[in-house]
C-alpha cells in the first residue's frame, strides 16, 4: 500500500471514528503518567499524525492539555463536569446528614465514594477541627486493593468478579503495608466480609488509619463506600473497634434510603 493510500484511509479512519477519540481521552484520563503522541500511536495501532489530531481535538476543547515536557495530561474541563455531575449525585444529597452525624461520632475525617470501574472515586468528604489533614479531595480516584473503601467494595465481589478484577488490575505497593499477593488479599477480604468493615493500616498512605463500610443498592450490590480517617496515633486500634460500629450504621442507613432490604450491609 501506497504511503498516499495509507495517509488517505488514516484520515478516514479519524473523521469516521468517534468511539476512538473517546476511547483516547480515557486513555489519557487514566494514566498515571503523562502521555505522548508516540504513547497513544503505539497504544492504539495507529499512525504518529493520527494521534497528534485526536490529541489536537482533545486539547482545543479543553479536555487535555500539555505540560512542560510536551506531554498530555487531563484538561481543567474535567474539574468542571466533575463539579457538575457531583451537584447532580443522588448519592451524595442522600448521605450527606448520615456523614456529618459520623463525624459528630467519631471526630475523624469522613468520607463518601462512589465505585467507577476499578477505582473509587471520592465524591464527599468531611472533616472537623480535630481531624487530619490528608491528601484526598473531591473528584480524586483511589485504587480498591490498598483502602479500607475500597477493600469493602471489594469484599461484595462474586469470585468471578474478584478473578476479572485481578486479571485486569496490577496490585502495585503503595507502602510496605500494602497487600500485594493476591491469594493473601482474597482471604483478608473474606474477613472483612464477615466483620462488616474493612480497614486500612497505612496500606495507602503513610500515618494514616482508615475504618470503610460499603454501600449498597437495591439488589445488594456494592455502589459505593463509606470511610473514616485519621493518624495512626490518634485512630488507635482500641478506636478502630469502637468507631466501626459508628461506620457500619452509616453505611447501612444510607443502603437502607437505597432501597437495600438488610439493616446491616454485610
Amino acid at each position: 500500500m501506497s504511503s498516499h493510500v495509507s495517509r488517505l484511509k488514516d484520515n478516514k479512519n479519524f473523521l469516521e471514528s468517534p468511539k476512538k477519540l473517546l476511547e483516547i481521552m480515557e486513555y489519557v484520563v487514566r494514566n498515571p503518567a503523562s502521555v505522548s503522541t508516540k504513547d497513544v500511536a503505539r497504544n492504539f495501532s495507529m499512525s504518529i499524525s493520527n494521534a497528534f489530531k485526536y490529541l489536537k481535538l482533545l486539547e482545543e476543547y479543553g479536555f487535555v492539555v500539555k505540560n512542560q515536557e510536551k506531554k498530555y495530561v487531563p484538561g481543567f474541563k474535567f474539574v468542571d463536569f466533575g463539579s457538575v455531575v457531583l451537584r447532580r449525585v443522588e448519592l451524595r444529597e442522600i448521605a450527606r446528614s448520615y456523614l456529618f452525624d459520623l463525624l459528630a461520632k467519631t471526630h475523624q475525617t469522613v468520607n463518601l465514594v462512589v465505585r467507577d470501574g476499578d477505582m473509587a472515586v471520592y465524591v464527599d468528604k468531611i472533616e472537623c477541627a480535630e481531624s487530619m489533614p490528608l491528601m484526598s479531595r473531591i473528584g480524586m480516584q483511589m485504587p480498591l486493593y490498598s483502602t479500607s473503601f475500597g477493600k469493602a467494595i471489594l469484599a461484595h465481589f462474586t469470585e468471578e468478579e474478584l478473578e476479572k478484577y485481578f486479571a485486569r488490575v496490577e496490585l502495585l505497593r503503595k507502602t510496605n503495608k500494602t497487600i500485594v499477593e493476591r491469594q493473601k488479599l482474597i482471604e483478608h477480604l473474606k474477613e472483612v466480609r464477615e466483620k462488616g468493615y474493612a480497614i486500612d493500616d497505612e496500606e495507602n498512605e503513610y500515618g494514616v488509619r482508615c475504618i470503610g463500610c460499603a454501600i449498597l443498592n437495591h439488589e445488594g450490590r456494592p455502589i459505593g463506600a463509606v470511610s473514616i480517617a485519621g493518624s495512626k496515633n490518634k485512630l488507635t486500634m482500641k478506636l478502630i473497634r469502637k468507631y466501626a460500629t459508628s461506620v457500619i450504621s452509616c453505611a447501612s442507613e444510607i443502603s437502607k434510603k437505597l432501597g437495600y432490604a438488610d439493616s446491616i450491609p454485610r
